[in-house]
């Protein structure tokens, strides 16, 4: 659940390397905005029948975990800019992808506990920090 931390700490690391605070909304809403895209697409392609919905939640997670790492490196506002669209895109797959995944884990006639049980503990870890 550490997914959340970089919209935290995001605006306080752009204005370190004297970014405006205007610029660090703006990639706030870039990552907002192709967060939005990408659940759309990662829908669509999940929807295929030969594509595996949990190596695309992985794949995705993976590049989403890797993103931040890479916000330290950027020092210009393209660098974030760039980093920040990855970093939307890649992390859209995750709530967009559960539904069909746990389907193909567990089954349809679970689907709707699981997701219970999945969403709780989701709550629970962002919650507990």
């Amino acid at each position: 659940m550490g997914l959340y931390i970089p919209y935290m700490f995001l605006p306080g690391i752009t204005q370190q390397r004297r970014l405006t605070e205007a610029d660090s909304a703006l990639l706030i809403s870039l990552i907002g905005f192709f967060n939005t895209g990408g659940r759309i697409v990662s829908g669509a392609v999940t929807d295929h029948p030969r594509v595996d919905a949990l190596f695309v939640t992985t794949l995705a997670l993976f590049f989403g975990a890797i993103c931040p790492a890479l916000m330290t490196l950027c020092y210009n506002f393209w660098s974030y800019t760039i980093v920040c669209i990855l970093f939307g895109v890649s992390l859209s797959a995750w709530p967009a992808v559960t539904s069909s995944m746990l389907v193909e884990l567990l089954g349809l006639e679970l689907l709707t506990s699981a997701f219970g049980v999945l969403t709780c503990i989701r709550g629970l870890s962002a919650f507990l920090g």
